[in-house]
């Protein structure tokens, strides 16, 4: 019997086209009508995520910046919030600002950017917001002193550069990093995944996990299948996310969630 339901945005409930259809909102829909729990996951931050409620019709849990926030969309704080130390996000952005094609950090849910270019200009589209500009990134949290919630990395060589393991022993024992897409790469505090994320609610609504299906495409969906006793990667994901999961879904383009769940239900 199916619990609760943790379905990631980009490339598995939404579209290309970055829309939810028809067929994904009524299984969803559906879904909750028989009493199960609906969790929305992504790497975006809060308020990326948010609208997309209003669209399948329906508050939950949302579980932002994978995993580094938690915020039920009916309430007005989060339930869970772990930053990452402003001192390691400086050293990270001294080390990476000319060497990557864009890098920004999340503070109070904007995202901050030193400079404007095509890939700042596609990442705002992908993700529907504005992006705020300051001259001199790190030099701007040395002044405010104030921990930020992710950075976000992006970069065309980053398969390429192992960009991802030189950081990650760089920074052992201080972030945790984690790819998303090709050439994504995100940070954050430790201990922070879309899986603990799960973890925490399920120990606050006292749900069994093994009785969750999880979808996704990333890498940063792996933890959350680690933790459901159901996972699907969709026809899309990449093959380390197939080759972590249960099954494979349809693709993000086939209403992958929908044909899931409508067998799952019947």
């Amino acid at each position: 019997m199916i619990e609760l339901i943790c379905v990631d945005l980009d490339g598995t409930l939404l579209s290309n086209e970055k829309d939810i259809s028809k067929r994904n909102i009524e299984a969803l829909r559906c879904a909750r009508e028989k009493g199960i729990e609906v969790v929305l996951a992504s790497g975006r931050r809060y308020a990326s995520i948010f609208p997309y409620t209003k669209i399948i019709g329906f508050d939950c849990p949302i579980i932002a910046y994978s995993g580094s926030y938690i915020r039920y969309s009916d309430i007005d704080t989060p339930i869970f919030h772990k930053k990452m130390p402003w001192e390691y996000t400086v050293e990270l952005i001294d080390m990476m600002i000319d060497r990557v094609d864009l890098i920004g950090f999340y503070l109070e849910d904007r995202f901050h950017i030193q400079e404007e270019n095509e890939r700042s200009h596609m990442y705002e589209y992908r993700t529907s917001m504005k992006s705020i500009v300051v001259p001199n990134l790190s030099g701007f949290l040395r002044n405010k002193k104030e921990d930020p919630t992710r950075v976000f990395i992006l970069s065309e060589t980053l398969g390429e550069n192992g960009l991802y393991y030189e950081l990650s022993e760089k920074f052992s024992g201080k972030l945790d990093f984690v790819s998303s897409w090709s050439s994504f790469l995100e940070a954050g505090a430790l201990g922070v995944s879309k899986g603990n994320a799960l973890r925490l609610l399920a120990k606050k609504n006292g749900w069994n996990l093994m009785n969750a299906v999880a979808f996704g495409d990333q890498d940063n969906d792996i933890p959350a299948f680690e933790v459901c006793g159901m996972s699907y990667a969709m026809k899309n994901a990449t093959e380390t996310v197939k080759e972590k999961a249960d099954f494979v879904a349809p693709s993000n383009e086939e209403d992958g969630v929908a044909v899931i769940l409508e067998r799952l239900m019947r």
